[in-house]
């Protein structure tokens, strides 16, 4: 990193990407970066979700599970950090429908709920992405942290024990 963003910016700008699913989204998600480090974060998403489409377009069959969810999640990373969750939320779903096992977006999901007090719907994220890495840390933490908030006074130590013996299990 040699702090020359706005530089990145203009050579990237007047680059004309490929028309194959590989090397096209990589310089579009690349002109993305670029925008976010220089703050430019509507221009940022805009060249996320457009590498997201030239990856799927340029696929033999209409989808790249690798590149799309990525970008799609860094779309949606900002986008939240913009308070703009409901085109976040769309996004990681997006994400997840392309590759079911996208973790971090899975991750970036349940945080996404967690912080608008959608416990249960967290739960369920990050219980999903233990499913996918039982040692996920920080959806270990979450998946306490919301079983603990959505369910009943009666229920929450029989949802932390529950959790205690999947750590235990793994």
């Amino acid at each position: 990193n040699l702090g020359k963003w706005q530089d990145a910016v203009k050579y990237l700008k007047e680059y004309s990407p490929a028309d194959d699913e590989m090397v096209g989204p990589a310089a579009i998600g690349a002109l993305g970066d670029a925008y976010a480090h220089v703050n430019q974060l509507d221009d940022a998403v805009s060249c996320f979700k457009k590498a997201a489409k030239h990856a799927d377009s340029e696929a033999a069959d209409g989808t790249n599970n690798s590149f799309s969810p990525t970008y799609l999640l860094k779309a949606g990373k900002i986008l939240e950090s913009q308070g703009k969750a409901d085109e976040a939320e769309a996004l990681l779903k997006q994400a997840i429908a392309l590759n079911s096992k996208a973790i971090n977006a899975y991750n970036n999901l349940a945080n996404l709920y967690k912080g608008q007090n959608r416990f249960a719907e967290a739960k369920q994220m990050f219980d999903q992405v233990l499913s996918l890495n039982p040692n996920y840390v920080g959806a270990l933490g979450g998946a306490v942290h919301c079983a603990v908030r959505s369910c009943a006074w009666e229920k929450r130590s029989e949802q932390i024990q529950a959790i205690s013996e999947r750590i235990k299990q793994s």
